[in-house]
């Protein structure tokens, strides 16, 4: 084990006061390693934790090197959890409570280079039978096939058996209701007070209404919005990342996950007015509060400058729907009815201006997911297809009469419509 134990080069990076980042090369030329984060005093004291982790290794390796799915998956989300490049706050508890809860009960102490796919599908099958939601199974799946990807990256493993399994179904995605410009301002009315129905109108969902549904911004954006990131002269709005919430209520600020998420939007006037009232009202909430204020800036907020947690910003919005008799949708629903009246001034030519609107690396999501057709449109829809069908109609009629088409018929009845009798 000596000889093993003296190819393991490895050091020591601060991380910062009295915590340290152990790094260990698995072998000579062989882009494999090992990190982990630790306690340490001073950097004596982190040399010495090095020592007793590379004799742990080094007997790892002597017994064959041959972790268990359920040391595999610590061994990633240990890694993986450092660097510039670690996961937020929420990525982290998804896939630990996937590994918590589903992967290591089940699977944990199967040895991760023997798993085989055939498991992996009774795996699913019986996840299904234990009444987990499809979508809650594909979200396992996917926390497997990144544990694997990395452990094969790192040569822990010889393959990744996630990759060669039919992955459970995802569930298709719920049919979307978004509000037509009229419902927009209707809700406008309500949240300001001038169509109110209590005596203390919901000034929480006023100013996300509009980021929402003339901005597109996500929930997690609305709240995290500050007003140095606001032009109101220019009338614009640069995302530069935002809140999130896990499970636990915790709540963390946080770069986009893209680059493409860190945008400029532009803001139409009516938009920018209800900005600049909400900065006055904030001026009289800064007074109010004085020491107390929260002196980072943000746009939405309550009384003491403090900023909404999204899980209470959206609950606030549903509240909202169901008091003032406004159909029902999620808060983010309204970035979905901005896409999808962008779009509708374009057509296909506006699908790039939606997806660099809307902070997306991908036109193929913009497309599969955010855009919308409207009842207006489907009316349109409708009505062009009556005409043409009435056309055909009375061309069958009239037979094969001297120049007179179907297309020359469903003009003249587009005509007609126009004029009136």
């Amino acid at each position: 084990m000596g000889a093993v134990e003296a190819r393991l080069s490895g050091h020591v990076e601060p991380v910062s006061r009295g915590r340290w980042r152990l790094v260990v090369e698995l072998g000579e030329g062989a882009r494999r390693r090992r990190v982990r984060s630790v306690p340490a005093s001073g950097k004596r004291a982190a040399l010495e934790l090095l020592d007793q982790w590379r004799g742990e290794l080094a007997r790892e390796l002597a017994d064959g090197g041959d972790p268990t799915v359920a040391e595999l998956c610590a061994a990633w989300m240990e890694v993986r959890g450092e660097g510039e490049r670690a996961w937020r706050p929420k990525t982290r508890q998804f896939y630990a409570d996937n590994v918590r809860l589903h992967i290591v009960p089940a699977l944990g102490a199967r040895r991760a280079r023997l798993l085989q796919p055939a498991e992996l599908a009774v795996f699913y099958a019986k996840l299904g039978e234990g009444g987990l939601s499809e979508t809650s199974r594909h979200h396992v799946h996917a926390t497997l096939r990144a544990a694997f990807a990395w452990g094969l990256r790192n040569e822990l493993v010889a393959r990744n058996p996630a990759l060669l399994v039919e992955r459970p179904p995802q569930q298709g995605a719920r049919p979307a209701t978004i509000w037509t410009e009229d419902e927009v301002v209707r809700a406008l009315r309500a949240a300001s007070g001038a169509a109110r129905r209590r005596p203390a109108p919901p000034q929480l969902v006023y100013v996300p209404i509009v980021l929402g549904a003339w901005a597109g911004l996500r929930c997690g954006e609305i709240c995290g919005l500050r007003w140095e990131h606001v032009d109101l002269a220019g009338g614009l709005v640069r995302v530069r990342g935002g809140l999130s919430q896990t499970a636990g209520g915790e709540v963390h600020e946080s770069g986009p996950k893209t680059p493409a998420g860190e945008r400029s939007v532009p803001l139409p006037r009516q938009a920018v007015a209800i900005l600049r009232e909400q900065r006055a009202r904030q001026a009289e909430f800064r007074l109010a509060a004085g020491r107390r204020w929260n002196r980072r800036g943000y746009v939405v907020c309550r009384r003491s400058g403090q900023p909404v947690k999204p899980a209470n910003l959206s609950s606030a919005f549903a509240r909202f729907c169901r008091t003032y008799d406004l159909p029902f949708i999620r808060l983010h629903d309204l970035r979905h009815g901005f896409a999808s009246a962008i779009f509708a001034q374009g057509g296909e030519g506006m699908l790039k201006v939606v997806q660099e609107l809307l902070g997306h690396s991908d036109p193929a999501v913009t497309a599969r997911v955010y855009l919308h057709g409207t009842a207006p449109q489907f009316a349109a829809v409708t009505a062009a297809q009556e005409a043409r069908i009435e056309a055909a109609e009375d061309a069958a009629r009239i037979g094969h009469c001297s120049g007179t088409t179907i297309a020359s018929l469903e003009a003249k009845r587009r005509q007609k419509s126009c004029t009136g009798p």
